[in-house]
């Protein structure tokens, strides 16, 4: 994969895209709840264009210079923060729509939604905990020592961070949020290579523990099961009146949808700057500026995924993916809540929706995913083999003997001994098998022996040869004498 070294710029285009279309959008809708309050121009957009501007813009520059270990110091006072502000919320936040999810001063632009900068957090804090995870274990030399599990507490407690902020959220009370920001923390450890047993135990255990505080609430639960009958007419009048609207308004939109400016849904729907934004676009221009909106969001996702697979920095892999699945989740739920699929929940689309808080935060990530591209180059490669699924070695298990009880020994007499004892049965035996006797060979007949006839060269070369021998024989015996001697 080519990597991508330095910033990128096509990401900050997009992101840059989002915002202006959403700024363009929200004032869209926003122009009739004004009129309604009494107010000619609606000033909300502008008031958003001019905090983008002058402090959101601002601190993604200064976020993006900053060196990516001073970043990661960073990280810890900005989780705890974060969770103080979320736990200061119950308490001193400002109360809408019977919900208390906010700090500030009321009626003003001072206001900040903490649950936004708690999802930053969690990407923070969860990416610093695996890239420390990975980064202990590849520096231990024993192969069998990398099996073990003696580095988890650098991601696990991040994850108990996680569940605590998900709590946080819940008593505010915004259940919704709650079970984003745990499926969060269950997706990061799934890609960040943790074994599929924990993230399938945790992803049960959230998925309980959930369905334990929706069932304290009756008219969460009234929400839900209400949902797969919302066609119904009591339905459409109670708790699915925000759902029937919002998927009859994009219906009304058809393909290139009722024209600017002609919508009716923002004139029925409560939340139609933030929550049902995409209602909006889907009515007023059809099933083509529903897909422009989608498309802007999903060309941002993959361009983060792709930076991410070619990035050498473990922390600044594991922030881009988790930015990722933070704005992949949340947009996917948004819009599947616009179409009538799912319930009215309260989440926000990422870049679109009316709301400071959730700007600033993708803006902040945005800057910290810049300054990981910046010093990537310092790295080394990174070996992908070594992210494989976290396998410990399974103990051979060997099994234990059964020892089974012994019968009581049982003492007969003997007539009764005889009486039960059985004849044996009659072996019939076998005579043993004899030994095939071959006959002995016959002698081969031998060839007759020509002897030469007398008077030939052959007959006297043999008496020369019986002469000469004979005459050795008898010098060796001293018999003869040579002459002379």
């Amino acid at each position: 994969m080519t990597r991508v070294t330095g910033r990128d710029p096509l990401l900050t285009a997009l992101a840059s895209l989002a915002t202006v279309l959403g700024v363009f959008f929200v004032w869209n809708a926003a122009y009739v709840q004004s009129a309604a309050e009494g107010r000619v121009f609606p000033w909300d957009p502008i008031i958003t264009v001019f905090q983008f501007l002058f402090v959101a813009l601002p601190l993604y520059l200064w976020i993006s210079s900053q060196k990516e270990s001073r970043l990661r110091k960073l990280v810890l006072p900005a989780g705890i923060l974060s969770f103080l502000l979320l736990a200061a919320v119950p308490l001193v936040g400002i109360k809408r729509n019977n919900a208390r999810r906010w700090l500030g001063i009321h009626d003003t632009p001072l206001v900040i939604q903490p649950a936004e900068f708690a999802k930053l957090g969690i990407v923070l804090a969860l990416a610093l905990g695996l890239a420390l995870y990975w980064e202990r274990r590849a520096q231990r030399t024993n192969p069998k020592a990398r099996l073990m599990p003696g580095s988890a507490k650098y991601w696990v407690w991040p994850m108990v961070g996680t569940f605590m902020m998900a709590g946080a959220v819940i008593a505010q009370p915004d259940m919704d949020t709650a079970a984003v920001m745990a499926m969060m923390g269950v997706l990061m450890l799934w890609m960040g290579g943790i074994n599929r047993r924990v993230v399938l135990s945790l992803l049960t255990g959230g998925v309980v523990l959930l369905l334990a505080v929706a069932a304290t609430a009756p008219y969460r639960f009234e929400r839900m099961i209400k949902h797969f009958d919302r066609e119904s007419i009591a339905v459409r009048e109670g708790v699915g009146y925000q759902t029937a609207i919002s998927s009859d308004a994009i219906n009304r939109g058809n393909l290139f949808g009722v024209g600017f400016t002609e919508g009716q849904a923002k004139v029925k729907l409560p939340e139609v700057t933030s929550d049902y934004i995409m209602t909006t676009v889907g009515e007023e221009f059809g099933f083509v500026g529903f897909l422009m909106a989608f498309c802007v969001i999903a060309g941002i996702v993959c361009r983060l995924w792709y930076l991410s697979q070619g990035m050498n920095g473990l922390f600044g892999r594991f922030v881009l993916q988790g930015l990722c699945v933070w704005m992949a989740l949340q947009a996917g739920l948004n819009l599947m809540m616009a179409n009538g699929t799912l319930w009215t929940m309260g989440l926000p689309m990422p870049f679109f929706s009316d709301g400071f808080s959730s700007l600033l935060a993708l803006w902040i990530g945005l800057g910290v995913a810049q300054a990981c591209l910046r010093e990537d180059a310092a790295y080394e490669p990174v070996d992908e083999s070594f992210f494989a699924e976290e396998e410990r070695p399974r103990p051979v298990k060997r099994a234990r003997p059964v020892r089974r009880p012994q019968p009581a020994p049982v003492r007969k007499t003997r007539p009764q001994t005889l009486a039960t004892r059985r004849p044996a049965p009659q072996v019939k035996r076998r005579p043993a098998p004899q030994p095939v006797r071959k006959p002995a060979p016959r002698p081969s007949a031998k060839a007759p022996v020509r002897r030469p006839m007398p008077g030939s060269p052959q007959f006297q070369s043999m008496q020369r040869e019986a002469a000469y021998a004979s005459g050795r024989d008898r010098r060796r015996n001293g018999r003869t004498r040579l002459p002379g001697a």
